[in-house]
């Protein structure tokens, strides 16, 4: 393994392990130079950030316009998902070393950490700790991290905001770790997922156990089951459990009334879920990078329906937390499948048209619904349907122009039954080709031939007895006329 990739590894193990590890009170003996200590206070972004004077110049970095823009937008993003703000101003409080970190906080919030690589931790309702002097000495480490370690801790407060001291503490774990960006975080573990085949302990377990809290292992399960439970009814049935958890009598009886059934139940599906998610499915993350591939197969297996429906709610959450990126992607891909559904439509209120003789409309939606099915990328598969059924319109339009023809001429043509015969074979055509109408045109077209013809029987009947009468006249006035002179001699 390259250098690079070993230090990499190294530095997120270790921001693994010293994220919010089991609490433990050890209190330096003496802390009265610590609690005497002068504290300034200055405003970047949404945050106010403490320090001693000794701390200045890493106080100043926070007010860089990376930073920021960094913490405007994390900040903004954590409200947004969470649907809530903090109850006071967030506190970005540096720390001159752990020392003054422990004497400064209650024994409940101490930390059993390394004096060397103890970084940062969430307390109260709203302070995010720095530790000055390890933040230096392990500079690396922070510099690698820095952004996913202050989402941790922001995810932690605004659990804890909406959940109040309810959230047990390997569950508040997890959301921590939910908040952060796995490629910048579980990828770099480069873990194994022969070693992750099954769970190593029971969701009590891996949620009651303060001491549990510094194991790699427990984290990343707490880790997955956030995954899981998010992924299985979404981050609104979640952030539900997290909203009821105050008002429950346990967190086991909320959580069955959000996902609407029992815990044991869930737990299995998450065991089976387990060595899945260490496989691949980390990677897909509702937040930094969720699974657009199965609304991309939709599309392409002409589900277009299912498709809009679930990435219009992926638009909608990642525009409201502010992930440009994502949400253009998913947007492309709803504009896909609302395209390919109103192609469906267009093609489904086509086909009446055709039935109703309303040709020119058919073929008009025909050719909308054709371009609705190429923009989806599907045209292919309907190559040869719409190929056919412009044919087919197209011929019958070209049949009722033949008619129209024939109908003109009919008044005007002698030999009928060249006509008759004309027509009786577009209309046949007419009839293959489904057009109901067509054929009633037809039907009718034949009948006044069949007038026309009648007439012609009769006009010529009239005139072949007419002649024969006048013959017949003609002979019987010869016959009684007295011959000539001439000719009796």
């Amino acid at each position: 393994m390259p250098v690079y990739r070993v230090f990499c590894v190294c530095i997120v193990l270790f921001s693994l392990l010293l994220t919010e590890p089991a609490k433990a009170a050890v209190r330096p003996s003496d802390c009265g130079a610590i609690l005497s200590l002068e504290w300034l206070e200055t405003q970047a972004a949404d945050f106010a950030i403490q320090y001693t004077p000794s701390n200045a110049s890493l106080a100043q970095t926070f007010d860089s316009p990376r930073w920021q823009e960094q913490l405007t937008a994390e900040y903004a993003r954590f409200k947004a998902l969470f649907e809530t703000d903090l109850a006071v101003v967030p506190t970005i409080r540096i720390y001159p070393d752990a020392d003054a970190y422990i004497c400064l906080n209650s024994p409940l919030e101490n930390l059993d950490f390394n004096s060397r690589l103890f970084l940062h931790s969430a307390l109260g309702k709203a302070e995010i700790a720095l530790i000055a002097d390890n933040l230096i000495q392990n500079y690396p480490i922070w510099a690698a991290q820095e952004l996913d370690l202050l989402r941790y801790d922001l995810g932690v407060l605004f659990a804890k905001q909406v959940a109040g001291d309810r959230l047990p503490p390997g569950l508040l774990t997890g959301i921590g770790r939910f908040a952060q960006d796995p490629a910048q975080t579980t990828a770099l573990l480069q873990l194994n997922p022969g070693d992750w085949a099954q769970p190593r302990s029971d969701w009590h377990a891996l949620w009651s156990d303060e001491r549990r809290q510094s194991d790699l292992n427990s984290q990343l399960a707490n880790l997955s089951i956030v995954n899981f439970l998010v992924e299985r009814a979404g981050w609104d049935a979640f952030l539900q459990f997290l909203r009821d958890l105050p008002t429950a009598a346990d967190y086991r009886q909320t959580l069955e009334q959000n996902y609407g059934t029992s815990m044991d139940e869930l737990e299995g599906a998450w065991r089976a879920y387990y060595p899945r998610y260490f496989q691949t499915g980390w990677k897909n993350h509702p937040i930094y990078n969720p699974d657009l591939s199965q609304y991309a197969q939709m599309i392409k297996t002409e589900n277009y329906g299912e498709a809009a429906a679930g990435l219009r709610g992926v638009v909608a959450f990642h525009e409201k937390i502010n992930n440009p990126k994502i949400s253009q992607q998913a947007r492309h891909l709803f504009n896909l499948a609302q395209r390919g559904h109103d192609a469906e439509v267009q093609f489904a209120q086509a086909m009446p048209l055709y039935q109703s003789g309303e040709y020119d409309a058919f073929l008009d939606l025909l050719a909308q619904s054709e371009v609705g099915y190429a923009e989806a990328g599907n045209r292919f598969y309907h190559l040869d349907e719409f190929t056919g059924y412009r044919r087919q319109g197209r011929e019958v339009i070209a049949l009722h122009a033949q008619l129209d023809e024939l109908e003109k001429r009919l008044p005007h043509e002698w030999n009928t039954f060249s006509l008759a015969n004309r027509i009786l074979l577009a209309g046949s055509k007419l009839i293959q080709l489904g057009d109901n109408n067509g054929y009633l045109r037809t039907k009718l077209l034949l009948e006044a031939v069949e007038l026309r013809q009648r007439k012609q029987y009769i006009f010529a009947a009239t005139m072949v007895i007419t002649v024969v009468l006048q013959l017949l006249g003609l002979l019987l006035y010869l016959s009684r006329r007295e011959p000539p002179t001439e000719a009796q001699l």
